[in-house]
């Protein structure tokens, strides 16, 4: 089961968070707005997409950032999800029978391996083959792949250490040639006692344990 949807069960027995089948058919006639108006009617299509950011921003905050541990790698999940949903606006409660924030923890799940896909090339056989499913399914389709299930396996592997480095880099796109900022180094290299030589080298070793674990389990 995805860290995502753990979350939400863990987050609806935390909080004063109670959906039932009146909320996500509301949700549904909501998305059903924007479906039909974000080409025709931006701003009715917007005023409905603002009413479920509204209800359902805390949520989606509060699960990115106990999932992801970082309030800057959350950010981006939590951006990348509205982004996703704003895009993909395809909930159906009727058909599906999910609760809205289980299709929500779903989406910000996607997006996280969204993330992963850029940050995790191997040169026989890329990460590209393993995500290419998962990336492209519906986002109302809550069952995790095999693959999927591959890349929480390899991350579980690594140390608390290495998967908080590792999610620091994963945050900056590579291929853009941008890099790390220093204040984010340094705020690193202090939590960890460390030198900015030795964090690329965790960063290395913990990519390659994940694609190690992916080739043993493939």
């Amino acid at each position: 089961m995805s860290r995502f949807i753990v979350y939400v069960i863990y987050i609806s027995n935390k909080m004063t968070v109670r959906i039932d089948r009146k909320d996500c058919l509301e949700a549904e006639e909501l998305m059903r707005v924007i479906r039909e108006n974000i080409d025709s009617d931006r701003q009715k299509a917007m005023k409905a997409f603002g009413k479920i950011y509204e209800k359902y921003s805390e949520v989606l905050w509060t699960i990115c950032l106990n999932v992801c541990g970082d309030n800057a790698v959350a950010d981006k999940v939590f951006g990348e999800t509205w982004k996703k949903i704003l895009n993909h606006p395809n909930y159906n409660y009727t058909k599906k029978k999910v609760t809205i924030t289980t299709w929500i923890s779903c989406i910000a799940h996607n997006a996280w391996l969204d993330i992963l896909k850029k940050e995790l090339p191997m040169s026989d056989y890329t990460i590209d083959d393993y995500l290419e499913s998962e990336i492209g399914i519906e986002e109302e389709d809550i069952e995790l792949s095999f693959n999927a299930h591959l890349i929480e396996g390899a991350l579980a592997e690594l140390s608390d250490k290495e998967r908080d480095i590792l999610k620091t880099y994963i945050l900056y796109d590579t291929d853009k040639k941008r890099h790390v900022p220093d204040e984010m180094l340094d705020e690193l290299k202090e939590r960890y006692q460390t030198t900015s030589t030795n964090l690329r080298q965790i960063k290395k070793r913990a990519l390659d344990k994940v694609r190690d674990y992916i080739r043993k389990h493939q």
